[in-house]
């Protein structure tokens, strides 16, 4: 019998060798008696075990075929029987690690109950369970498996184990297998033989004669032999091999093809043991983290001290894991034990296999897209998922921090058109530059389901076309990918979705000219009878100017409204010369000033699009066209107020109105009602406004109260700033250089907590600096990852210990010095009293404090602020009534004080600057005071003025610095703090 490797209650140990021909095939031996030492059973492929009793092993047999399996790559199986498993206490020997399934903590012992076999839609696909080549007919043979009429009752399998089969009595695992090591193992838990396979071993015997598998007629059992193993029909088949049930004998076949893969695929490659492995160039690196808190870098042995300490003082986390070794072997050892061993050749493989049959489907070969459904109205399609606004989603993430963001997530003075790219400028510790990147991203997944050859052609030409509306050149783009597909199994087909993607990924790049760098691929996208749709997201970036960042809402009420369209070849492809040149053209006209707004279209369609140009800035559109949603790929829409060119093609279809109203071919509809359409979709999920109004009365603060402040008598050239940065602050670089540019010299110390030595060490150098300074600025960010019950708390820690709040107290006291806290660092101040007190004291009952933004989230936004007093050194440039425009980045950012309190700051003159409207109109709207702060508060000084807390962001202003956000943004307090000591 060819695939019951031990005759039930046999005492005889058996194993399969897999002899390897060139050909590929394989034919199977059965081979009496157990090897004798490990390297005679290093020559075998797979071992399974049926049935037969722990006593026939010693436990170093057992520890060979572990080793068989971990360290050369090969298979095993056990097979269910009265004295496998847990009934043959094989729990309690080296076999239990390798077996798939937890018989120490969920065996039951076995079951006589008949049971009928599951298995799930998931794994159909596994090469186990390919019985036939026709998709169709497999899932029927599968659905009409035999029942079992025993089984052994472990009810649950081990983490990473994937289950094959599942009994119908209680769900538990019935053929369960895993990768182990290098290798793999199987746990199948019931018989191939005697009564609990009774019906199993003549599975498909009715079908004896039938193609199985791509062979040649199978007849009764010894076709299927030659088949399996690219055997010739002259080639001998013993006779006790042949199986006269072919499903049965199939899925034998099949289960020691897969068995053994991995072995057979090391000798195929030429690799015998460790000698044979590639080898690792020293530098190579070797492990890395995704995590963005961890990374591996590779140093030479001698500079190891050196790195090490460099590391210390910026409070990182350095330790020695790992030496580039000559051997070609990852080797990782946790307590003592070998958790990992793989040779570099597997790694480079990255663990797949290196072939595969694909089958490219008809759906790539499609003359035209396919239709999708067309809104019944533009609110209808504003509210579809793929089209709503995200901006609630959006600003819960930082989009300020560096200073350097040139087009804001959401565009116009009411922050809500996203442009079509990213645009940041390069950071830089000192100076100016116009030098910026320009990244954009697309993906349509409707046309990638229906074609993954045109979805991924899509994504690269459409990313691309967003890279430049936002004012990249083309010819300066690169690519990067990122790839997301279901498991492909042995499937062609499914094979067929990445291969298709990666030709139409490629089809464009090559019309385009156009690389693409790195990238990312994950074939993992199934879980049970869940696909992924076909994705290749196109990631287009380049370097570009600043100065040329274009974003998509429209400027001005009065302008040209334009379309450019690239026309199409046969199978729905782009003219891809046509594109170049549009694009070209495109670039020199916005490099000559006569481009005001640009957006690239796609399959949103042209109205909604309109649309979303106008909430930006709430300015209307007035216009023919017919097609308002048909996709408008590799289109764009242009806003001007000159001629364009005629060679560019382009149709004028409406221009832009002050009312705020969406006109088409003479039919009105409100921006608000449009806007509330397309922002009220994912509302309840990711809210822009707080669920309730406060329901708060607004104070009037009046402008300019008078303080008292004393004046240096002393000047000083260039004063010294103190900028600490604390674990989990951000601003320390933007904040030095707003400083320096102001004329002061700056200095970043980190405060160093890792161990208690370090904070003992860290709280005298901080002393030590303040008094070596006359400015201290307490910088942004979440300080310890914003602590719970209120942020800022590590650095007001910091700050009362006796010797810094010593330093604190004398440079206030003393030496006429200056504190600013911005963000984190305003938190710090309240929570020490520096504001509104002016010393650190403990905290009082009716102290004012900063809490949880009335929206429960983070927010990241600009916000308008009025200056109300201008008599703080830091504040002395401005005149009360001035607005700026500034960026906002927190989550605990409401100012809450009593009404006695506040009444007591107003009356001191101590509030500085106010939340208000770009009139200057202080107002408790959640889009003009976006953390709910009491009276609209925005900033307060100590009595004195000269400590100044304030939760905008004024140090993240630059040139080229949110574009698309109008309003001034430059406030100048680093000028006045610094020109104190003029």
């Amino acid at each position: 019998d060819m695939l019951s490797p031990i005759t039930q209650y046999s005492s005889s140990k058996n194993l399969f060798r897999i002899r390897r021909f060139l050909g590929g095939g394989m034919v199977f031996d059965t081979t009496r008696g157990f090897p004798k030492t490990r390297d005679e059973l290093f020559s075998y492929d797979v071992v399974i075990c049926g049935d037969v009793p722990r006593g026939n092993f010693t436990k170093e047999e057992m520890q060979w075929v572990n080793d068989l399996v971990t360290r050369r790559g090969g298979g095993f199986c056990m097979i269910g029987g009265y004295t496998s498993f847990d009934s043959g206490d094989f729990d309690q020997t080296p076999w239990e690690k390798i077996t798939p399934v937890d018989m120490v903590e969920y065996g039951h012992g076995y079951s006589n109950r008949p049971t009928e076999l599951i298995i799930p839609e998931s794994v159909r696909t596994h090469p186990i369970w390919r019985i036939s080549p026709d998709s169709a007919e497999n899932d029927e043979i599968l659905s009409n498996h035999p029942a079992f009429y025993g089984f052994h009752d472990i009810r649950r399998a081990k983490p990473g184990a994937i289950n094959l089969g599942l009994h119908a009595d209680g769900g538990g695992p019935l053929i369960t297998v895993q990768s182990y090591g290098r290798g793999r193992s199987m746990a199948f838990l019931s018989d191939t033989n005697g009564g609990w396979a009774q019906a199993y071993i003549h599975w498909g015997e009715e079908k004896s004669g039938a193609s199985i598998n791509g062979g040649s007629e199978l007849g009764h059992g010894p076709q299927i032999l030659r088949s399996a193993a690219g055997m010739t029909e002259a080639d001998a088949v013993p006779a006790d091999m042949v199986h006269p049930s072919p499903y049965f004998g199939q899925f034998w076949v099949n289960t020691v093809r897969w068995l053994a893969e991995n072995s057979i695929r090391r000798l195929g490659e030429g690799i015998s043991g460790r000698a044979a492995d590639s080898v690792a160039r020293p530098g190579t690196e070797l492990a890395i983290s995704e995590s963005q808190e961890r990374m591996a870098v590779c140093v030479d042995p001698s500079e190891i001290a050196y790195f090490i300490a460099e590391a210390d003082k910026e409070n990182l986390e350095c330790v020695h894991v790992a030496d580039v070794t000559g051997d070609g072997r990852l080797v990782m050892t946790w307590r003592g034990r070998t958790i990992v061993d793989l040779s570099r050749a597997f790694l480079d493989t990255n663990g797949v296999q290196q072939t595969a049959e694909i089958h490219v489907g008809a759906a790539s070969c499609v003359s035209s897209l396919p239709e999708r459904p067309t809104p019944s109205s533009l609110t209808d399609a504003l509210s579809s998922l793929n089209i709503a606004s995200q901006k609630g989603l959006g600003e819960r993430f930082d989009g300020s921090v560096g200073a350097g963001t040139v087009l804001w997530p959401f565009g116009g003075e009411h922050q809500l058109t996203p442009p079509d790219a990213m645009v940041a400028k390069l950071p830089l510790l000192e100076g100016q530059t116009d030098v910026a990147t320009f990244m954009s991203w697309a993906y349509d997944p409707y046309i990638s389901s229906a074609s993954p050859f045109h979805g991924a052609l899509y994504a690269v030409t459409e990313s691309v076309c967003k890279a430049v509306a936002a004012g990249a050149r083309l010819s300066d783009v690169r690519l990067t990918l990122q790839e997301y597909f279901p498991k492909l199994g042995t499937n062609p087909s499914r094979w067929g979705l990445p291969f298709a993607a990666l030709l139409g990924a490629f089809h464009a790049q090559h019309k385009l000219r156009l690389a693409a760098i790195g990238g990312k691929d994950s074939m993992s996208g199934s879980f049970n009878e869940l696909d992924v749709p076909p994705t290749l997201v196109s990631f287009a970036l380049a370097p570009g100017d600043a100065r040329l960042a274009l974003s998509p809402e429209f400027k001005k009420a009065g302008s040209s409204v334009s379309l450019v369209e690239v026309p199409y070849h046969e199978y729905g492809l782009p003219d891809f010369n046509a594109l170049k040149a549009t694009a070209k053209a495109l670039h020199q006209l916005n490099r000559d000033g006569k481009i005001l707004s640009m957006k690239a279209l796609g399959s949103a369609g042209l109205s909604p699009a309109i649309a979303i140009c106008c909430f930006g800035n709430g300015i209307g559109f007035d216009g023919e066209f017919e097609n308002e949603f048909g996709g408008r790929h590799f289109s764009f829409l242009i806003e001007h107020q000159y001629d364009l060119p005629e060679a560019l093609g382009a149709q004028k279809i409406g221009h832009t109105t002050a009312e705020p109203a969406f006109i088409l071919n003479g039919a009105s509809q409100p921006l608000a009602e449009l806007q509330a359409a397309w922002t009220g979709k994912l509302e309840p999920i990711y809210p822009t406004k707080p669920a309730e109004a406060s329901g708060a009365e607004l104070p009037e603060i009046p402008l300019d109260p008078i303080f008292h402040i004393r004046n240096r008598t002393t000047a000083i050239a260039r004063p010294q700033v103190l900028i600490p940065a604390f674990p989990g602050t951000n601003s320390e670089y933007d904040s030095a250089k707003a400083f320096n540019e102001a004329g002061a010299a700056s200095r970043i110390i980190v405060f160093r907590n890792l161990t208690a030595k370090h904070v003992e060490e860290s709280l005298d150098a901080l002393a030590a600096e303040i008094r070596a300074s006359q400015i201290l600025f307490i910088p942004g960010g979440f300080s310890a990852g914003d602590e719970p019950d209120g942020s800022g708390k590590f650095i007001a820690t910091v700050l009362r210990s006796p010797r810094v709040a010593d330093a604190v107290m004398d440079l206030l006291k003393n030496r006429d010095g200056l504190i600013l806290g911005v963000c984190n660092g305003f938190q710090a101040l309240i929570k020490t009293g520096l504001v509104p007190y002016g010393e650190i004291r403990d905290s009082e009952p009716n102290a004012p404090t900063l809490a949880h933004n009335d929206i429960a989230r983070h927010i990241s936004c600009y916000a308008y602020t009025k200056v109300i007093s201008s008599r703080s050194p830091w504040l002395a440039q401005t005149q009360p009534g001035d607005i700026h425009r500034i960026p906002l980045s927190h989550g605990e950012g409401k100012f809450h004080a009593t009404p006695e309190t506040l009444a007591e700051l107003v009356a001191n003159g101590q509030v500085a600057t106010q939340y208000c409207d770009a009139n200057g109109v202080p107002s408790l709207d959640p889009f003009i005071t976006p953390n709910g702060s009491i009276a609209a508060i925005e900033g307060i000084t100590s009595p004195c003025g000269r400590v100044f807390g304030k939760m905008g962001h004024t140090e993240r202003s630059g040139q080229h610095v949110a574009r698309n956000i109008p309003g001034n943004k430059h406030q100048p307090i680093f000028s006045g703090g610094v020109a104190y000591y003029a």
